[in-house]
């Protein structure tokens, strides 16, 4: 076993809710300052967002420890939730419009694309979302691109099943998808990152490529869309916005690209407005948009 997948093993033997889970969070948040990993991409990527800060030296940095403080929160609670998964349930206290997702809760019949991208601790927002649906006898399908070192992906795709997630990989067939989405299944997805190219289009406010994959397995399959966004209030402690759920347009006089690509416009939109309500706890580590380019601070 490599030495990450070794080291990973070691936390999470040590890990617990609470003092340990919280020294824990102060070594990863400690390792994170002292590397300050992709520091310049996420300077950038502010700068392209939020241009009034862009000379502001004292915001970029405040706002940086922010990120790595989510992150590693993220670490320190994933590592916590491997004693017992099921205890991820009580740390979700708060909703907001939950009667969203309810009624396909209730519905079995009824296939949904739940939606969301890289924010807050997304990794415990899918697998709250399997134990709820295990309760109400069914099972979430995620989306998933595999890491690319095998051991953490085991160890990943390990914490994952536990959890009661089935991993779909990104390269599953659109048709089989299509399938499970019209036999009732809920199948989720991060929609902050483009798997092979695709469509430009905004995202908070800027032109980037976006994967048209949601939108198309929405459009074939006739299934609502729903996004949502995990809010930490306090470490173990979450609150979850659902948005309002939509179709894919039927519109006779739409193209099928021109129904996509509103599709995109609109979940790219409903993302965008889950980020902004904190916008610290998304990934901003990420080369979201391509264009962009790197400048030293």
């Amino acid at each position: 076993m490599k030495i990450a997948a070794w080291a990973v093993r070691l936390f999470e033997k040590f890990a617990k809710q609470g003092w340990r889970a919280e020294a824990e969070y102060k070594f990863f948040y400690g390792l994170l300052k002292l590397i300050r990993p992709r520091a310049d991409r996420i300077d950038a990527n502010l700068d392209l967002i939020y241009p009034e800060f862009k000379d502001n030296k004292a915001w970029h940095k405040d706002f940086k420890d922010k990120v790595y403080q989510n992150f590693a929160w993220i670490i320190a609670e994933i590592f916590a939730a491997q004693k017992d998964v099921s205890k991820i349930l009580d740390w979700v206290q708060e909703f907001e419009h939950f009667e969203y997702l309810q009624k396909f809760l209730d519905d079995r019949k009824q296939g949904l694309l739940l939606l969301s991208g890289h924010f807050c601790n997304w990794e415990l927002l899918a697998c709250w979302y399997a134990q709820l649906i295990k309760q109400h006898g069914g099972n979430l399908y995620v989306i998933v691109q595999n890491m690319r070192d095998k051991d953490l992906r085991a160890i990943n795709d390990e914490y994952r099943t536990k959890a009661g997630i089935i991993l779909l990989p990104k390269d599953t067939s659109v048709f089989e998808t299509v399938k499970l989405l019209k036999s009732g299944a809920h199948v989720a997805a991060l929609t902050d990152i483009a798997w092979t190219g695709g469509e430009v289009l905004p995202f908070l406010g800027q032109p980037c490529t976006n994967t048209a994959g949601p939108a198309t397995l929405a459009m074939l399959s006739g299934v609502p869309i729903i996004s949502a966004g995990l809010y930490r209030l306090a470490p173990f402690k979450y609150k979850i916005k659902f948005l309002e759920p939509f179709h894919v347009e039927n519109n006779l006089n739409l193209s099928k690209r021109e129904r996509i690509e509103r599709a995109m416009i609109k979940i790219n939109d409903n993302l965008g407005e889950i980020i902004s309500q904190r916008p610290e706890l998304w990934f901003w580590l990420h080369n979201r948009w391509k264009m962009n380019k790197l400048k030293k601070h």
